[in-house]
């Protein structure tokens, strides 16, 4: 299986990331932004305010469980990766991506869930894209 991977220009700002599908507009800070000024906008109107409350009345109807039971049963499914998460938290992120040298919006990546403390400080796309590389292996 191929996986979809293409540097793109984000139309708002003009940052260049890295794409996961051939339809991506924004870079994720623009979309979020565009995307709250659209909601307020769509908002406004009164059927639309409308659709919206009858759509969550249906949502919550079809998926009774609360986001805290959903978190304990992922807790239960995943002990080693929330174990190895816990830990990690106790060490402080680099100042820059150990890929690409950036300094923006940094995470912590688990190479192995089962040693813990072997933690690398990744950007966020350089992060999706060693998740991409390694989507089939199981750790």
């Amino acid at each position: 299986m191929m996986v979809y991977k293409k540097e793109h220009k984000c139309e708002l700002c003009g940052k260049i990331t890295v794409a996961r599908t051939s339809r991506k507009r924004f870079c994720k800070d623009c979309k979020i932004q565009n995307h709250r000024e659209w909601r307020k906008e769509w908002l406004k109107d009164p059927d639309n305010l409308q659709k919206h409350r009858d759509g969550l009345k249906i949502a919550r109807a079809k998926y009774p469980e609360t986001k805290q039971e959903n978190q304990k049963r992922y807790i239960k499914k995943h002990p080693k990766k929330i174990m190895a998460q816990k830990q990690a938290q106790k060490i402080p992120l680099k100042k820059e991506c150990g890929i690409c040298k950036t300094s923006e919006r940094l995470e912590r990546h688990h190479w192995r869930y089962d040693k813990p403390f072997l933690v690398s400080t990744l950007c966020k796309d350089c992060h999706t894209i060693q998740h991409i590389k390694h989507l089939g292996e199981v750790i």
